[in-house]
């Protein structure tokens, strides 16, 4: 299930980078939302193929670039895999509402310490 989400997860942040912040797609409330996040849960299916959406263009576009840059990720059947799939589309989606909602939490910059080298506790880019 980490590779799915993690799967998911980049496609969600390509999907948010191409589509909805050049202003071709708007996220405008909750139920847009799960559709966009059980598409990016389902884009490596070869059940799902840019046909499908003729009637939105920028979907399709969107998953024949997305397939294009992962290439080397082969399409698998995810036939039996509805509930997994339903959970981790929901475990996301808490997670990137936490997220838009609270932010980060304080302290989290700690966490990045072994890529900047340790940081003096008096550091303004920490809050503790």
């Amino acid at each position: 299930m980490t590779t799915l989400t993690w799967l998911a997860s980049r496609a969600f942040n390509h999907f948010v980078l191409s589509a909805v912040v050049g202003g071709q797609f708007e996220i405008t409330n909750s139920n847009v939302f799960d559709q966009v996040l059980g598409l990016c849960f389902t884009i490596g299916s070869v059940r799902i193929s840019k046909t499908d959406f003729k009637e939105m263009p920028v979907v399709a576009a969107w998953i024949q670039d997305f397939r294009a840059l992962n290439a080397d990720f082969p399409l698998i059947d995810k036939q039996g895999l509805g509930n997994v799939i339903k959970f981790a589309k929901k475990q996301y989606r808490t997670a990137v509402e936490n997220y838009l909602t609270y932010g980060l939490p304080s302290g989290t910059c700690t966490s990045f310490e072994g890529a900047l080298g340790r940081l003096p506790d008096d550091d303004p880019r920490i809050t503790r």
